[in-house]
C-alpha cells in the first residue's frame, strides 16, 4: 500500500503560550506529528503572561483559519475602530485629546483577553497535542542533524522524559532557555521602564459607581483604544469584553525584582498600595479609581534585545519572544507570532544561496519569498549586500516610554524562513521506519 512504513515528521515544539500553539497549528497544517511541552501543569483559566491583546488584520485572519468558524473569535473579541490619544490637565480636571485615529474597517483590529484567545487556539488543536506539567531540561542533537533530543521533567511524577523529533522549536520566552543554550553569551537589556497590568472584572454589581465614571470619562470604550500620557507614564487602556476592561501602566523605573527565568514581578500589598497613591497622583481620577478596585494587578519587566545573529541551528529553530526578545512587547509579539506562523504556510520562492561559508543552508536564502525580498543575515554576505537592522534602544527617558508601534518585522522575517526551510517539501517528507 502506497505510504506503508513511512511516519510523518516528528516536530516538538518548547513552550504552550500563544506562539508555541500558533507553530503547533502550522506545522500540522502542513502534515507533521507534533508534541507540544509546557512547564505549567494544566491549561490555564487565569492569565499568568498577559491580560489584554489587540489583534492587527493578519493575525486574526490566521486565527479565523486555525478555528475554522469565524464566529468563535467574534465571540470573544471587541472591534476597535479608532485610537484616542489624551492627557489629564490637573489644574483645570479636564482630559485633553491629543489626537484620535481612526481605523477604516470596524472589525479589521479586535480586543481579546490572552486566556481567551489561548483557549480557543488551544481547543481547535487535538487534545493530545499539548503535554502539560512538563519543563524542558536539555537537548541535544546528531551529528547530521537529522533528528533532536529534549529531556523534560514530568513535574507531576518526577520523572525525567525524553523526546526525540525532526525538529525543535523553542517557543520558551524571551528568557529561552534553548536561546542560552545556543547563544550563552547573550544578554537581555533591561528597557528602562517596566508596566503595571491589570484587567477590571465588572461583573460584580458592586462596581457599577466605578463602571459609571469610567464611561464618562472614556466614552468610546468597546470600539476604542485609549493611549493616557504624563511624565514618565504612559497607560492603555481598552476592553476586552462585555465585562472586562485592560489597563496597562507603563513607567520609568530603574530594574529590579527580576527572579529566575520570569519577567513577571512578584508584587505585595504595600507596593500595591504605593501604585494605587501614585495613580491619584498622575492619572484622572475615574482612572485611578479604576486602578484601586482591580484585583491582583501585577507588573511585567520589559526587556530588549539586540538582533540575534542567528535563528536556527540544523534542526532547531527559535520562535516568538524567544526570537525576539521582548520589544516589541504587549499586543506586538502577539500579532508576530500570528503572522510568523502565517508564513510558513506561503510556497518557497527562491533557494539561491549567499555563499557565506559561514552560513547554514537552513538559515539563508537570499531572494524572494512571500512577495518580499530579505538578505542574508550573515557577517559575510553583510559585507557584501547591505541590509536594514532594526532599531534597537533602550526605551524610557525622561519624557516618558514609547511603545514600538512599527516594529521592524527583520528578526520575524527571518524566523518564518528557518522554518519555511523546514516545511517546504513537508507534504512529500516521510521517513522510513
Amino acid at each position: 500500500m502506497e505510504g506503508a512504513g513511512k511516519r510523518a515528521p516528528k516536530a516538538i515544539v518548547v513552550g504552550g503560550s500563544i506562539a508555541g500553539l500558533s507553530c503547533a497549528h502550522a506545522l500540522i497544517g502542513a502534515g507533521w506529528d507534533v508534541t507540544v511541552l509546557e512547564k505549567t501543569l494544566s491549561a490555564p483559566t487565569g492569565s499568568p503572561s498577559g491580560a489584554g491583546l489587540s489583534l492587527e488584520p493578519q493575525a486574526i485572519e490566521v486565527v479565523n483559519r486555525w478555528l475554522g468558524d469565524p464566529s468563535i473569535f467574534q465571540d470573544i473579541a471587541f472591534g476597535v475602530a479608532a485610537v484616542v490619544h489624551q492627557t489629564y490637565d490637573k489644574e483645570k480636571k479636564a482630559i485633553q485629546t491629543l489626537r484620535r485615529d481612526s481605523f477604516d474597517d470596524f472589525i479589521s483590529h479586535r480586543s481579546v483577553h490572552w486566556t481567551d484567545l489561548h483557549s480557543v487556539i488551544r481547543r481547535a488543536l487535538p487534545s493530545d497535542v499539548v503535554l502539560w506539567g512538563h519543563r524542558f531540561l536539555s537537548l541535544r542533537t546528531s551529528d547530521g542533524g537529522g533528528s533532536v533530543r529534549v529531556e523534560a521533567k514530568n513535574l507531576r511524577t518526577d520523572e525525567t522524559m525524553e523526546f526525540e523529533g525532526d525538529l525543535l522549536v523553542a517557543a520558551d520566552g524571551s528568557m529561552s532557555a534553548i536561546r542560552q543554550h545556543f547563544l550563552p553569551d547573550h544578554k537581555m537589556r533591561y528597557s528602562g521602564y517596566s508596566a503595571w497590568r491589570g484587567v477590571f472584572d465588572y461583573s460584580d454589581a458592586e462596581k457599577v459607581d466605578a463602571v459609571t465614571g469610567i464611561r464618562r470619562a472614556y466614552p468610546e470604550l468597546g470600539n476604542c483604544l485609549y493611549f493616557d500620557y504624563a511624565d514618565g507614564n504612559h497607560c492603555v487602556f481598552f476592553q476586552i469584553n462585555s465585562d472586562r476592561l485592560n489597563w496597562l501602566w507603563y513607567f520609568n523605573t530603574p530594574e529590579s525584582g527580576r527572579e529566575g527565568t520570569s519577567v513577571t514581578k512578584k508584587v505585595d500589598e504595600e507596593m500595591i498600595k504605593e501604585m494605587h497613591e501614585e495613580a491619584r497622583r498622575i492619572w484622572n481620577p475615574e482612572l485611578a479609581e479604576l486602578m484601586r478596585q482591580t484585583k491582583a494587578p501585577f507588573i511585567n519587566l520589559i526587556y530588549d534585545s539586540d538582533p540575534l545573529p542567528r535563528l536556527v541551528w540544523d534542526n532547531v529553530v527559535l520562535v516568538g519572544d524567544a526570537a525576539h526578545p521582548t520589544t516589541p512587547h504587549a499586543s506586538k509579539s502577539t500579532n508576530i507570532s500570528g503572522r510568523g506562523r502565517r508564513a510558513c504556510r506561503r510556497p518557497w520562492r527562491s533557494t539561491r544561496r549567499c555563499g557565506s561559508p559561514s552560513c547554514r543552508a537552513s538559515s539563508c536564502r537570499r531572494g524572494s519569498w512571500g512577495g518580499s525580498s530579505r538578505a542574508c543575515p550573515s557577517p559575510a554576505a553583510r559585507r557584501s549586500a547591505p541590509t536594514r537592522r532594526p532599531p534597537t534602544s533602550a526605551i524610557g527617558s525622561r519624557s516618558g516610554p514609547f511603545l514600538r508601534t512599527s516594529p521592524s518585522l527583520l528578526r520575524s522575517d527571518f524566523m518564518c524562513v528557518s522554518v519555511l526551510a523546514r516545511l517546504r517539501n513537508s507534504r512529500s517528507f516521510a521517513y522510513e521506519n
